[in-house]
């Protein structure tokens, strides 16, 4: 069963990664071989992100997470809106013995923001990329939570 799950990541990710564009313009249909195309890449990244929110303690979750986040900042809405909407359903999860994989995911996200440009992803991914270094970085965290205090007796 695992090896058939290993399988259909596979082919998830050979037609999430499909470039429509590059397959429409070979094809004698240009239209319908680019909708088609789209639809397949749509597809695979739901079918993705459905099977790591569903199932967040399933083998090769990060796998799935280096696949999508670097769709986080994809051309086509509806796969950046997918996948950003998962990254926040994930994160609000309040379930203890996924922590490890939400640090994953943020790492992941991290790594994303990085690489890829800025300009299409959602405004929040910056709030989750601090909540990050402040969840790794203990010294970050501190001194954060000097600050305020500070600020409140100020105000006090």
């Amino acid at each position: 069963m695992l090896n058939c799950y290993k399988e259909y990541l596979k082919i998830l990710e050979v037609f999430s990664n499909l470039k429509p564009l590059r397959l429409a313009e070979k094809s004698s249909d240009y239209t319908k071989t680019l909708s088609i195309m789209n639809k397949l890449k749509e597809k695979a990244v739901q079918s993705y992100c459905k099977l790591v929110l569903r199932h967040p303690h399933f083998n090769y979750r990060l796998n799935i997470v280096q696949s999508i986040m670097p769709k986080i900042a994809a051309n086509e809405e509806i796969i950046r809106q997918t996948v950003s909407r998962t990254v926040a359903q994930i994160l609000k999860m309040e379930d203890n013995s996924i922590i490890t994989f939400k640090l994953d995911l943020l790492k992941e996200l991290h790594k994303a923001v990085k690489s890829r440009p800025h300009i299409k992803m959602e405004s929040w991914l910056l709030d989750c990329l601090i909540l990050h270094d402040i969840m790794v970085d203990e010294t970050k965290a501190k001194v954060i939570d000097e600050s305020t205090k500070r600020t409140h007796q100020l105000h006090d």
